[in-house]
């Protein structure tokens, strides 16, 4: 995402975290659950999606302000939504991808294609996540 980008998204003013409403595309069950209950508990309104087609479905209604997305999905990838996503000039809020797997190239590949952050999940935890989104849609 560039700057330009990034600050409009910053420039949308959130009252509270539990204004925010997030989309959550991850397939693992418990990481899902995991994330959800974290978000929540900071008064988070929470949508999921267990795979790729589901994903794009939720980001085509354009209900989140902010989009943490796995690279690996079953149906399209998280990499082949943001392609989506940048082909058909979806306006979308900041995406942060979540990856179990550093490979090199991908994370250079997901931010020129827009992805605002690239966390790798063994290497964060639940306070590293709240402080992205929160830097992300500026508060």
């Amino acid at each position: 995402m560039s700057d330009d980008e990034k600050k409009k998204h910053q420039t949308k003013k959130i009252s509270s975290f539990g204004d925010i409403q997030v989309l959550m595309i991850e397939d693992d069950p418990y990481l899902r659950e995991y994330y959800r209950r974290i978000l929540e508990r900071e008064g988070a309104q929470v949508e999921t999606a267990d795979d790729g087609d589901d994903g794009l479905a939720a980001i085509q209604r354009h209900t989140a302000d902010i989009i943490l997305l796995d690279v690996m999905l079953p149906g399209i990838t998280g990499i082949e939504i943001l392609q989506t996503v940048r082909a058909k000039k979806i306006e979308v809020p900041p995406i942060i991808m979540l990856t179990d797997l550093d490979q090199p190239g991908v994370e250079d590949k997901a931010r020129e294609m827009g992805a605002y952050d690239y966390l790798v999940k063994h290497e964060v935890n639940a306070h590293d996540i709240k402080n992205v989104i929160e830097k992300a849609v500026g508060l």
